[in-house]
């Protein structure tokens, strides 16, 4: 583990709260160096933890949305093409408009196609339900109109359309056809011991429910139409898996992370992934997902009220010494300011871990010099922790010494003050729930994570 110079963040004790078997918080911002002397001063930018990698060579999207540098243009108007029509997928344009041009740059919106374009006759799509039993259709199959089209007949006439979010599937006479699933997206997994945790995001309307497949093995689990998850059990320890989702009258989503099962690993399940809604409000978020795991919902305001918001500007003295409130006794500073301009910080763990106990929650550990082993055996059984460490996962240095409004002496390492949820663990990799990347079952090195762990003194609270 690398030994960043570390000054422990004042108090130092380790507080055991609830008695247990086992003994054991939007980077928020940044911000330049401290001046020398008067007010603080700074860029004053957004929020946010800029990266430290260096600058991606190759084509980038410009801020003002065009089209990156290096690539070739999109077409988006009448050039190139002669007088005519044209479906608005031919020009860069709506897809589900029929466009008129005629010598100019500039199309003119000939008919707003209700069913969509038909790209092969440049006109709209027009189904029909002459001569139709009554039943459902998809365009193309005894009706005119659009293939991704769903239409009902009655009476001879198209009473309704839908667009299929993903394909209209065409069955057998006798059996109306239907929309098929969009494929499940955003598929996820992490793993535990002889387990893995697999999640998803489902899209379109379900009709049967889901089946998971494990790679290799190609073993299954069903889910049910309302299921977003499951835990996959039976895996071997050792064995790298990945998973599909498959909605039962779909497509198969594409294959998730590998994650590999083992005895010293573990997710800790019903973690709601919560993306942080104010600027500085990491540490409010981590415990809003954190307290998930008990069934308690509440909201970052609601924890922020309750722990107490200190307004009281910051200053640097003629030192460069930062005089600032204690973020052991409130929330600093405004949860909508910036770290980089001193207008907002955060909170530790004394705050976080009162207001987890005044919401109901247990809390087994929390405190400094709460050891990574420590860390990792309270997630392996079952725990969520929340932990501070820099928001881009870079080791800082003291950067200047801050004196509280009550004279406590603390360190400032800059503005990277970061609160994150673990909520896995195995032989190489943490699993976090991370506030600001809005990203559930974000794997960070343990060699990365361990340092950045140790800037603020390997600050953690550990709830049940």
């Amino acid at each position: 583990m690398v030994n960043a110079p570390v000054q422990a963040m004042r108090p130092s004790l380790l507080l055991v709260v609830a008695c247990s078997a086992l003994s054991f918080g939007a980077a928020c911002g940044l911000a330049p160096s401290p001046g020398q002397g008067g007010s603080p001063s700074g860029a004053s930018g957004g929020g946010g933890v800029p990266s430290t990698n260096p600058t991606p060579q190759g084509p980038s999207a410009p801020a003002d949305g065009g089209v990156a540098d290096g690539a070739g243009p999109a077409p988006t108007g009448c050039a190139g093409n002669g007088a005519g029509l044209y479906c608005g997928s031919a020009l860069g344009l709506d897809p589900s408009n029929l466009y008129a041009c005629d010598g100019r740059d500039s199309p003119s919106v000939a008919e707003a196609c209700s069913e969509g374009c038909n790209p092969n006759a440049a006109a709209c799509y027009a189904a029909s339900c002459a001569g139709r039993t009554d039943g459902t259709y998809c365009g193309g199959d005894q009706v005119a109109g659009n293939p991704a089209v769903l239409y009902e007949c009655s009476s001879g006439a198209v009473a309704s359309h839908q667009a299929c979010p993903s394909a209209c599937i065409v069955e057998p006479a006798g059996t109306a056809d239907r929309c098929g699933l969009a494929i499940p997206t955003s598929p996820r997994a992490a793993a535990g011991n002889g387990f893995a945790l697999v999640r998803w995001s489902p899209a379109g309307v379900v009709q049967k429910g889901f089946t998971v497949t494990a790679s290799p093995g190609g073993a299954t689990m069903q889910a049910a139409a309302s299921a977003t998850g499951v835990t996959f059990d039976g895996l071997t320890n050792g064995t790298s898996y990945s998973f599909t989702v498959t909605e039962d009258m779909g497509t198969a989503s594409a294959p998730t992370n590998a994650v590999t099962p083992s005895a010293s690993a573990n997710v800790v399940p019903d973690v709601t992934q919560h993306a942080q809604t104010r600027n500085l409000t990491c540490e409010e978020a981590a415990l809003v997902m954190a307290l998930s795991h008990e069934g308690i919902t509440k909201t970052e305001n609601e924890v922020l009220a309750d722990i107490g918001i200190d307004l009281t500007p910051a200053t640097f003295d003629a030192s460069g010494a930062l005089h600032w409130g204690n973020p052991y006794k409130s929330f600093v500073g405004n949860p909508d300011g910036l770290e980089t301009n001193y207008t907002g910080y955060g909170t530790y763990w004394t705050n976080i871990a009162r207001a987890a106990m005044d919401f109901g929650a247990t809390v087994v550990q929390a405190g400094e010099a709460i050891s990574p082993a420590v860390l990792y055996a309270a997630i392996l059984a079952g725990h969520p922790v929340v932990v501070w460490v820099t928001g881009d996962f870079q080791v800082y240095p003291k950067q200047a010494s801050w004196i509280t409004d009550d004279g406590q002496t603390l360190a400032w390492y800059g503005p990277h003050e970061h609160a994150i949820t673990v909520v896995g663990v195995d032989d190489t990799t943490v699993v976090i729930d991370n506030p600001l990347k809005q990203v559930e079952w974000q794997r960070v090195d343990r060699a990365t994570f361990e340092p950045v762990y140790l800037v603020y003194n390997q600050m953690a609270v550990i709830l049940k």
